[in-house]
Order: C-alpha cells, then structure tokens, then sequence
C-alpha cells in the first residue's frame, strides 16, 4: 500500500521492529557506488540520521553481514571489535544487535546483496537460532519488495525529468 520507497522502507521497519518485538529495526541500502550501505530507513534511531548515516560495505557489524551474505547476531554489540558507533543515532542505549543481509538474484543467478536488515535491543539479548532464521526470512521476502520499490523511484524520477523537459 506504500507509495514510495520511503514509505515502503518505514512500513517495512515498523512491521519488523513490532513482529521481532525489538526496539530499534533499520534498513540500510547500498549507496549508488555501491560501495556504501546508507542508513535509509528506521524506527527507535534517530530521524536525522536517515540518509546521513554511511558506513562502507565490511565496515561495523551490519557491513560485515552485508559482505558475508549471512545473518548475524550480537548479544552485546559495543564490545565486539567490528562495532562502528554513529553518535547522531542515539544507539548507545542499546545493547543486542542481529543482522540480515537483503539479498536479491542478480542477472547471473547469483546472490546480490542491496542492503541489510538490522533489529537492536535495549536489553542484552542472546539471538537463538530460530532468531537469526526468522529474521533472515524476513530479509529474503522484504528485499524483492524494496528492490522493485527502487526500480519504481527511477522510472518515476526519469517520467519526472522527461515532464520537465517537455515543458
């Protein structure tokens, strides 16, 4: 029912984060080099940060999850190693993290991640098994969606440029 790929990313975390019962969810896509993954959408982060936050692929926690192709959880995120803290964010209240990567089948039939998927937690919580599967599901069954929501903000844009120049 989304309009636009900003509202299609906002329903998607806002489903997520109540569905995994998490206090901050995000997704994160990569940037037009491709080499990025930007902070494109979240509820329990702060606003501000939404298109500010960059970090490249492999770097903190969710860069490693994109760069693997797997899910990935934290039970206390700020002391692994990986970690990457953005202070406009406000993440420092939170402790557990798990990440997904949003995968879609490139034009080789190979795996081609856009983005990830991240849920965060207040309380320190140890991810099962089951939590990281869940999880990665809803990572494979949202990045179609938020690949053909991108598609649709091209065509939209290039329709809009194409007006404009008619005019």
């Amino acid at each position: 029912r989304s309009h636009d790929l900003g509202e299609t990313l906002g329903n998607v975390v806002d489903l997520v984060a109540k569905r995994l019962d998490a206090d901050v969810c995000s997704v994160y896509l990569r940037g037009s080099d491709l080499q990025q993954l930007v902070l494109a959408a979240t509820v329990g982060l702060a606003k501000e940060s939404v298109g500010k936050v960059r970090l490249a692929l492999g770097e903190g926690l969710v860069g490693h999850a994109a760069v693997r192709g797997e899910a990935m959880a934290f039970a206390d995120a700020q002391s692994h190693p990986a970690y990457r803290y953005f202070p406009e964010t406000g993440e420092e209240r939170f402790a557990s993290l798990m990440a997904a990567p949003l995968r879609v089948r490139g034009s080789a039939g190979a795996p081609f991640t856009i983005g990830a998927l991240v849920i965060q937690t207040r309380e320190r919580r140890e991810f099962s098994e089951a939590d990281l599967e869940l999880l990665d599901t809803c990572a494979q069954v949202i990045a179609p969606v938020v690949m053909n929501a991108q598609l649709l903000a091209v065509v939209a844009s290039g329709d809009e440029r194409k007006s404009r120049l008619l005019e």
